[in-house]
């Protein structure tokens, strides 16, 4: 009790802590990569408020670790050409997830 925090300085600031959720019928798919997997359960974990996801590919890149936006583009492509997110809006910024 009254432990000094001060030998704590380099320690990382606070972030949100949430899990994911990946349905096993995605995991089991193998034309989906790992990365686009964690990236539904991302998508899942920030529409579950308001039904969609409108977070832009940067802000998708930097709940993915080691992602770039470039990648987080090339993961929502692969995710929506396999059926497992719709994407609306003429920017792009509308990722609903699937029914199937």
């Amino acid at each position: 009790m009254g432990e000094s925090r001060q030998g704590n300085q380099d320690m990382k600031p606070c972030t949100p802590i949430y899990s994911i959720a990946v349905p096993v019928h995605l995991l089991k798919d193998r034309e989906v990569s790992a990365t686009a997997k964690l990236l539904y359960g991302v998508i899942d974990s920030f529409q579950k408020r308001s039904g969609v996801c409108f977070a832009s590919n940067e802000r998708l890149a930097d709940e993915v670790a080691g992602c770039s936006p470039r990648t987080i583009s090339r993961c929502i492509t692969e995710l929506k050409e396999a059926g497992y997110i719709i994407v609306e809006g003429d920017d792009g910024r509308k990722i609903c997830l699937s029914a199937s």
